[in-house]
């Protein structure tokens, strides 16, 4: 989960270097064009050139606004931005919600097997590993592990996760044979 976690920060990083390069960009474009506009005004009085309009260093302002892309470019980043973080914090939901079913699948399942091989079976089951089938192809989760001073025996369990009970149970013979009769 940190790992992922890591890596988003990583990806918002990376993107806030990038309008952070975009604005200090932006801002040298904005400091040239004040001090052109600076100099073209001296020019001005200096020669004393009333007939020319300091409205020329607007125009050229906009010009180069233009050419960096300007408020429009800026607005288009910021909203591509939200769309991406949108996005993220959707996914970022929907792997939250996936996450915490797929525990409380495990924990049942575990727990019920164990009270089940502890019932049936009168022994004590170790879980070494486990496996959810997806609920779109099979409701079930297939749990392996070993009894306690067998361990070199496999034993086998099926959980149903929606049912929460147990379909069966798989072992050697002798293991099976040892299951009580009179349980229900």
């Amino acid at each position: 989960m940190w790992g992922k976690l890591l890596i988003l920060l990583g990806i918002f990083f990376v993107i806030f270097i990038v309008i952070g390069a975009y604005r200090y960009k932006y801002n040298l474009e904005r400091k040239a064009i004040v001090e052109t506009g600076i100099r073209m005004h001296l020019n001005v009085f200096i020669r004393g050139h009333e007939d020319t309009s300091i409205l020329g260093i607007y125009d050229y302002e906009e010009k180069v606004s233009e050419r960096c892309g300007g408020v429009e470019m800026r607005k288009k980043l910021l909203i591509l931005l939200g769309i991406f973080l949108v996005i993220f914090i959707v996914i970022g939901a929907f792997r939250y919600k996936y996450n915490l079913e797929r525990e409380a699948i495990i924990e049942a399942g575990t727990k019920i097997s164990q009270e089940h091989i502890k019932e049936h079976f009168n022994s004590d089951f170790v879980i070494t590993d486990y496996d959810i089938i997806h609920s779109s192809i099979d409701n079930r989760m297939y749990i392996d592990g070993y009894i306690k001073g067998h361990e070199d025996v496999k034993i086998s369990v099926i959980y149903d996760y929606k049912n929460k009970e147990v379909c069966g149970v798989g072992g050697p013979k002798w293991f099976l044979n040892s299951e009580k009769k009179d349980i229900p």
